[in-house]
């Protein structure tokens, strides 16, 4: 066979010692009578290689890519016999080393991690001497298999080798030379020292690298739930300093979670003294409390930041105050704390998950137990905190948005600060259990504001149906209040894209606002129910009854006070609310049902509502409303056809011009984004006063029926009359469809185009069915009375009436084109 014989050889060489010669030779085929090779020479950074002699040696080009910084150069070794020497010569290498010791405890001992970063800037490296000043003693172990080299490729382990003469010097080897940067990282571990009462030292001193040592080291230390680690040098009795920085392997484990500090030794030949320190568990909170006043007492808002360490926390504990029964949640979760256990005024809620570190919950409750107002109008009042069992108390700071009603009566304990979040607040270092104010001018509820337009979007469905329903204010009001029909499900109640239930509170007739939502006090179980269920994920507030409602019931009636955060930069204030009703299942042709959606109070007049009414292809809805006009393009242009007047959507920005430009534009543009879905929307045109919908629901196998039908009884019609014209049918057809969408214009824009396609198919039939039967066998309406019947036929049928000429008629020829042994004639 002929062919190319590659070979490829790693040697390592055993002379590490530098300059050297060596002398480069192909291997000897023995059978080869004529032996060539090319042989390609890559010089590593570092080296410097001189040619001495070449023996039967020619140049040739490159053929292979070497990495950035490697010499290449390439020879065709004519025989076997062909010889290169080559004078290698090291270049001193130019480096710097910044080494860091990460120090961790683990079980009853301490773990040591030694990073060594090294950037070459000039040069390479072959192997790394460092020395390590008492490894000798044992006092500190290196983990067998721990060193490895951090480089381009991932990491693999390096051997290291112990001086016979001096055991305290360690050499790493590394698999080739090394240039740019790299990390060498080993660990090492030494036993804690049992005394649990006090503090345990250990202590070492730092592995340098013998060319580059007096380096400062950056110490790493990080917490365990058993110890604590401070560094110390050995002639100091402070700590050393720390870092005001985090370095990148602090950056790293600070990710994971764990408590880490750093420090500098600029010390590295002094010994390093590290003080382990047994940790013990420990909480601390800091109390935040907003206070608003309502009609019905204080609404309280806490927000307790807890710092839990060296422990994990499974289990919450609140000192709750009798009347009080708060709702307690997660910050940020919607999903309310349930608790577990009730010891006298200690409660217990369980946690989702452990939590370790930072937690942060809010508690949220109502205190009514307000005393009457004095001479000057103002009461004195102690409101009571709800603060964890076991925890330490660092701060409380208190804020209020009605700095006129609520201050601080006790000026000793309580010191005025700046707050971002409260119109006024004050804080105290001490622990507290009561927040003593006095309440000077309690806020009465405010009357309630009246929306400048409503829009509703309902999606029906089989079933069901889900009500959306916008209120633009012009500006941002005091208080809203509207009412859930009774059979309806409040969803949620939003403004932009933030919640408002945390300010949703619900009224009974005769009696004072009641909290429900979130800082409710339950005096039933009806109520506690009904509180829980809207916190509940996935579960209704309100039962829902399957029958219709004809004529709702008055039902559940709420008020919201949206805050200032609320209110928004630009534009109209807009607030939207999600009901859900249940709506009869279609039984029969169709199947009459209600919209319902929320009632606002208004204080006079009528305001605008725009109700948009979906459904997928399988729907088709008839609005019964007499009082209701419908925004459709269909019905605008029959209505005008027939000289009535009509409005569309497209005139709707003109009806809108009445209010200001910003609120009709967000209006129109909320419209726009209901219709850009691919369901059918069906617009309508009322006053606020109107707070049902009435629907006839009709599905589409109803109208295929209605097409069928129509089809039919005008086939049937101009069969048996078939006198009647194509063109008379089409025309009566059409004038019955538009006297029908004439007169019931509502029905017509649903069953119009099922009728329209009923005729189309009806004619469609009838003109197929007609030129059918033209061409089927004729009787002659004229024959002779001469004619009797012979063996051959009956006179006057024949197979074809058109080869039959009638007596009389001029040119026609007697008997010559009756050539058709089938017919015969009297008379021939």
């Amino acid at each position: 066979e002929t062919g190319t014989l590659t070979v490829g050889l790693n040697m390592e060489l055993t002379n590490r010692q530098f300059p050297q010669d060596l002398q480069l030779r192909l291997p000897r085929v023995e059978t080869a009578t004529i032996q060539t090779g090319d042989l390609d020479l890559l010089i590593p950074p570092g080296l410097q290689a001189r040619q001495e002699q070449l023996s039967a040696v020619q140049r040739r080009r490159v053929t292979t890519e070497p990495d950035a910084g490697v010499a290449a150069t390439a020879y065709r070794m004519k025989s076997a016999d062909s010889e290169i020497r080559l004078h290698l010569e090291e270049i001193e290498a130019l480096f710097a080393v910044s080494p860091e010791l990460v120090f961790k405890p683990d079980g009853q001992n301490v773990v040591m991690t030694v990073r060594l970063p090294v950037n070459v800037l000039r040069g390479s490296l072959l192997d790394l001497p460092f020395r390590w000043p008492g490894y000798s003693r044992g006092l500190w172990q290196i983990l067998p298999g721990s060193m490895r080299l951090q480089y381009e490729r991932p990491s693999e382990n390096l051997p290291f080798e112990q001086a016979e003469s001096d055991p305290e010097s360690l050499l790493v080897k590394f698999p080739e030379r090394l240039s740019g940067q790299f990390v060498v990282e080993f660990k090492a571990y030494a036993p804690i020292p049992s005394n649990p009462e006090e503090a345990a030292e250990l202590t070492l001193t730092c592995p340098e690298v013998e060319s580059r040592s007096g380096r400062s080291v950056v110490v790493v230390t990080i917490e365990s739930d058993e110890y604590s680690i401070i560094p110390h040098s050995a002639t100091e009795q402070a700590p050393l300093a720390a870092l005001p920085f985090r370095s990148v392997v602090s950056e790293e484990l600070q990710a994971d979670g764990d408590s880490v500090r750093s420090w500098l030794h600029d010390q590295p030949r002094m010994p390093l003294r590290l003080e382990m320190i047994p940790q013990a568990p420990s909480i601390t909170s800091s109390l935040q409390v907003g206070l608003t006043p309502q009609p019905a007492g204080i609404e309280v808002r806490e927000t307790i930041e807890f710092l839990i360490e060296h422990r994990d926390l499974t289990q919450l504990q609140l000192t709750v105050p009798d009347g009080i029964r708060p709702i307690v949640r997660l910050k940020g979760s919607n999903e309310r704390l349930r608790e577990t256990a009730e010891t006298a005024n200690r409660w217990s809620y369980r946690l989702p998950r452990a939590q370790r570190g930072r937690l942060s919950v809010e508690v949220s409750y109502l205190w009514g137990a307000v005393p009457r107002p004095d001479m000057q109008g103002g009461a004195l009042v102690q409101v009571p905190l709800i603060l964890p069992t076991a925890a330490e108390s660092l701060s409380c700071e208190v804020g209020t948005d009605a700095p006129d009603g609520l201050t601080i009566s006790d000026d000793r304990r309580w010191q005025p600060i700046y707050s971002d979040q409260f119109a006024a607040a004050w804080q105290t270092d001490a622990s507290v259990a009561a927040i003593p104010i006095r309440w000077t001018q309690p806020v009465s509820v405010q009357a309630a504001g009246t929306p400048d337009v409503i829009a509703c979007r309902s999606i029906v469905a089989s079933g069901q149906a889900a009500t959306s329903t916008v209120v633009v204010f012009e500006s941002m009001p005091g208080r809203v209040v509207f009412t859930i029909p009774s059979g309806c499900t409040l969803e949620s109640v939003t403004c932009g894209d933030r919640p408002l239930n945390g300010s949703l509170r619900r009224q009974s007739p005769g009696t004072s606002t009641e909290r429900v939502s979130e800082t409710t006090v339950s005096t039933n179980s009806e109520d506690r129910e009904l509180a829980a269920s809207e916190n509940a994920v996935d579960e209704p507030d309100i039962s829902v009854d399957p029958s219709p409602n004809v004529n709702p019931e008055p039902g559940i009636t709420w008020s919201v006070s949206p805050e200032t955060s609320d209110r928004p930069s630009s534009g109209p204030f807009m607030m939207e609310l999600r009901i859900r009703q249940k709506l009869p299942l279609i039984s029969g042709l169709s199947t009459q049902t209600q919209l319902l959606r929320p009632v606002f109070e208004a204080g006079s007049g009528d305001v605008p509502l725009l109700w948009s009414v979906e459904s997928d292809n399988s729907l088709r809805s008839v609005q019964t409303n007499p009082g209701i006009a419908r925004l459709s393009t269909d019905s605008v242009v029959m209505a005008r056809l027939l000289g009535q007047t009509s409005v569309s959507v497209e005139q709707l920005p003109g009806i809108l011009a009445v209010f200001p430009s910003d609120i009709s534009q967000t209006v129109h543009q909320r419209l726009q984004d209901w219709q850009s879905d691919s369901l059918r929307h069906e617009v309508f045109l009322t006053g606020s006063r109107q707070s049902a919908l009435n629907l006839i629901v009709i599905p589409t196998a109803s109208l295929l029926l209605v097409t069928a039908v129509v089809c039919l009884t005008m086939f049937v019609v101009m069969t048996v009359f078939r006198r009647i014209s194509l063109l008379l049918g089409l025309v009566s057809g059409c004038t019955l469809i538009a006297a029908c969408v004439a007169m019931f214009p509502e029905w017509g824009a649903v069953l119009g185009p099922a009728l329209a396609v009923g005729l189309a198919f009806a004619l469609l039939a009838m003109v197929v069915q007609r030129i059918i039967s033209s061409r089927r066998v004729r009787y002659l309406t004229v024959r002779r009375s001469t004619e009797m019947p012979t063996v051959f036929g009956i006179p006057g049928i024949l197979s074809d009436a058109s080869l039959i000429t009638r007596p009389g008629d001029p040119g026609s020829e007697s008997g010559v084109h009756l050539s058709s042994p089938s017919v015969s004639s009297a008379g021939a």
